[in-house]
C-alpha cells in the first residue's frame, strides 16, 4: 500500500517511487518500504516529530537551532 511520494517527488522531481507497506502484514508496525531510514511505520512518525515534522532534515540539517527549536515547541514526543 502507498503511502506518500518520496523525498524527491514531494519537490517535483522524479524519484526512486513511494513510501510503501507490504500486505497483507501481520505485523502491529509495519517495515516501511523505499524508505531511507530503514525503518517501521511508527518509527518513521518519531523521527519526523523529533526533525520537527519534517524527517527529511535528519540528514540535510539546513537549519539553524533557532528554527529547530521554533519547529519543536509545543510537540510532544512517544
Amino acid at each position: 500500500m502507498y503511502l506518500a511520494p518520496d523525498k524527491y517527488h514531494k519537490y517535483g522531481f522524479s524519484g526512486a517511487g513511494a513510501y510503501a507497506i507490504a500486505l497483507p502484514c501481520k505485523a502491529v508496525d509495519a517495515l516501511l518500504l523505499d524508505e531511507p531510514h530503514h525503518t517501521t511505520f511508527v518509527n518513521y512518525l518519531r523521527i519526523g516529530l523529533k526533525w520537527g515534522g519534517f524527517p527529511g532534515l535528519a540528514t540535510e540539517h539546513r537549519l539553524v537551532p533557532e528554527e529547530m527549536d521554533f519547529l519543536m515547541k509545543d510537540l510532544i514526543l512517544f
